[in-house]
């Protein structure tokens, strides 16, 4: 089974550990992303409800009209001005000990079901909105710090039309095109497709007016 997902235009994240085993989000390139203390207070309520050290990678955000321009500021000098920005977008995730001996052979629809599950017991969790992060003094953004990308089955060349169409009307980068039984593995492979914006002349997307 092929499932498509929603591709924000941001910058790839990982959930991490460091050499002494704190968290937090890092570049693919091994650079650690600034001014996202409450991204980082979310997914320790992540971690709690899991049971265990996670490994999350998403794609991190600061909604803007062009949002890749503003999270590449952020990173780049906006932090400085103090604090927090960005969302952090979910697609895959699973135990941080699999990850760090190479990946994990748990199937994808397994794994973002259960990254589901989580974000729903986080939401519900009372004690979680009034556990106030440090400094914070209880003000933090309206929006979600942590979500996790909406997909659906594709079953046809179609299918992928229309929701990569769906997508670009709506301002964002594309769709992934995943093969939903596959594991995860660190290296590179061929079980995720990216349809972005160089695909839309091709496809024959316009702007809609």
């Amino acid at each position: 089974m092929v499932v498509g997902e929603v591709k924000h235009n941001g910058i790839r994240a990982l959930w991490l550990r460091d050499h002494q085993g704190m968290p937090s989000l890092y570049t693919r390139e091994g650079y650690e992303i600034p001014g996202v203390d409450h991204i980082k207070h979310e997914l320790a309520a992540w971690e709690r409800h899991a049971g265990e050290r996670l490994f999350l990678d998403g794609e991190f955000v600061i909604d803007a009209a062009d949002s890749l321009a503003a999270t590449e500021a952020w990173c780049d000098k906006g932090y400085k001005m103090g604090g927090t920005a960005g969302v952090f977008h979910l697609f895959d995730g699973f135990a941080y000990d699999d990850w760090f001996r190479g990946g994990t052979t748990i199937k994808w629809f397994e794994r973002k079901a259960r990254l589901e599950r989580l974000a729903q017991a986080v939401a519900a969790d009372e004690l979680h909105r009034w556990d106030w992060r440090a400094g914070s003094r209880g003000a933090e953004a309206e929006n979600d710090p942590v979500t996790v990308v909406p997909h659906q089955e594709i079953w046809t060349v179609d299918c992928v039309i229309e929701m990569a169409f769906a997508v670009w009307n709506s301002g964002l980068e594309g769709i992934v095109l995943k093969n939903a039984e596959a594991g995860y593995h660190r290296r590179r492979n061929a079980k995720w497709r990216k349809v972005g914006r160089p695909f839309q002349a091709k496809m024959g997307w316009r702007p809609p007016t």
